[in-house]
């Protein structure tokens, strides 16, 4: 009956993507597991179609709710017969596709760039007003009026319709050649339990970790003991209280979804690919990883991308430095980086524009943003780096002809992504991996000014030495500081 009432092209795409499912279900159920293989790839490749056809990361990677079935049923099915290198394939998959689509730049449109302007110019209005104590509500929804309208606009953007080729997902004997000495550790969801594929020394092992829910209180637990020691003046005892709570919650994370991989992974530098809020683990607060080198990538395939794009751009002779404002270690912070990259563009005071920042951005190898920032969780790509006159969203890096390999985001949140049903992420380091930039070095936590400063500059430090960037963030950071400065890309 299923192969009788066989879908349509003019049929919605849920309703195709439905009767692949249905007719990879009955052919599993009749033996027939080629034919349920050959069902769940064309419904993806349905599916990469459909994506082809919009024209905004936000669309792209909301589009996958629609594949999340199909995926989860050949997952589950590759990890029951124990086969890795199927396991491996539907692992990359199941996330990151729409990083691997060919980059979308929406056309010029007055209306829109006058409507963000607008936007920029009364969220500056509002934290003024909200610092000063005056009323914000008629802001508060002009605010949420500009969004709206810049959120449908970009919907209607169109995409590249076929004529740009969607990046071919990495297999696994691909990766253990490219991982040379390091790891890849790739975190699956099996129903409510995850799992992770480790991949070392030319050998692969799948690991059942513990149930998801469990590592997802650990790791809120920790965010908020990160959060609430960022920022703020503890009285003593407090301070060492959650101090001691951020230690001991890092462990209990560390023992659900690292410590039982380490027997096999060494002391590797490691390759993190995460699933769902997995993201979000600032790794350097964790045991185990505190002065390794550790490296954060939506998938293997972007990860292999994101290396061949930073290879292309090194050595760095172009840098961007840019303080934002009410931010005080921004100034000391860039010139101290100045310091040590001679010929440097620097952007402080009333020059530290969103306009000249985004006119500098595509000539740089490597840009340095040292501003406040903050993670919208409604739409990820209203996130933004507060400017000299308004903020830097994720919107306006959509608008870049180019991004530069490497980005450093030093600012609160801006690590941050929300994560799409169907296991995709949006927010600002995505938004840059999808323009173009190979590394993305950004906090998952709120972050003090002076472990901010000590890190960055650091890191700097390390740079110059010639260490790749996911060395030279491990190596920034003291011992004894809980960093949340998380590596996104390549290392």
């Amino acid at each position: 009956q299923v192969a009788g009432a066989a879908a349509r092209p003019a049929d919605r795409l849920d309703t195709r993507l439905l009767w692949r499912l249905a007719a990879t279900e009955v052919a599993a159920a009749s033996g027939n597991a080629a034919a349920a293989r050959r069902h769940l790839t064309a419904g993806l490749a349905t599916l990469r179609r459909y994506r082809e056809l919009l024209g905004t990361l936000d669309l792209q990677t909301g589009a996958a709710v629609y594949g999340r079935d199909l995926v989860r049923h050949g997952l589950r099915r590759a990890i029951a017969a124990g086969r890795l290198a199927e396991v491996f394939r539907w692992a990359e998959l199941a996330r990151a596709q729409a990083l691997l689509m060919p980059a979308v730049r929406p056309p010029a449109d007055p209306a829109a760039a006058a409507a963000l302007e607008e936007l920029r110019g009364v969220r500056a209005a509002l934290d003024s007003a909200e610092l000063a104590g005056r009323p914000t509500r008629a802001l508060r929804t002009r605010v949420e009026d500009l969004q709206r309208a810049l959120r449908e606009h970009a919907w209607s953007a169109p995409g590249r319709d076929g004529a740009g080729r969607a990046a071919r997902p990495a297999g696994l004997a691909e990766v253990h050649a490219d991982l040379g000495a390091a790891a890849m550790v790739v975190y699956l969801r099996d129903g409510p339990v995850l799992r992770a594929l480790v991949v070392a020394g030319g050998r692969s092992r799948l690991v059942r970790l513990c149930p998801v829910a469990h590592a997802e209180e650990y790791l809120r637990r920790l965010r908020a003991d990160l959060d609430a020691q960022a920022g703020r003046a503890l009285p003593d005892r407090l301070a060492l209280a959650v101090h001691a709570a951020a230690r001991r919650d890092g462990a209990a994370l560390a023992a659900a979804i690292l410590d039982p991989l380490l027997g096999f992974a060494g002391d590797r530098d490691l390759v993190v690919v995460p699933t769902g809020a997995l993201l979000t683990v600032p790794w350097p607060a964790l045991p185990g990883c505190a002065g390794r080198t550790v490296t954060v990538a939506p998938s293997a395939t972007t990860w292999r991308a994101a290396r061949a794009r930073l290879r292309r751009a090194t050595p760095v002779t172009r840098t961007l430095l840019v303080a934002g404002p009410r931010n005080d270690r921004g100034v000391p912070e860039v010139q101290a980086i100045a310091g040590l990259r001679g010929g440097a563009t620097v952007l402080v005071g009333p020059d530290a524009t969103p306009a000249a920042t985004l006119a500098a951005l595509p000539a740089a190898d490597l840009a340095h943003l040292a501003a406040h920032g903050r993670h919208q969780t409604d739409n990820a790509l209203f996130s933004g780096l507060d400017l000299a006159g308004g903020p830097l969203m994720g919107y306006d890096l959509q608008q870049l002809p180019g991004a530069p390999a490497m980005v450093v985001l030093s600012a609160c949140d801006l690590g941050l992504h929300d994560v799409r049903p169907g296991d995709e992420s949006l927010g600002m380091a995505s938004a840059l991996l999808a323009a173009g930039s190979g590394t993305v070095v950004a906090s998952v936590c709120r972050i003090a000014d002076t472990t901010a400063m000590t890190v960055m500059t650091g890191y700097h430090r390390m740079l110059v030495a010639g260490r790749p960037p996911a060395a030279a963030l491990a190596a920034a950071a003291p011992p004894d500081l809980l960093s949340s400065f998380v590596c996104f890309g390549a290392g």
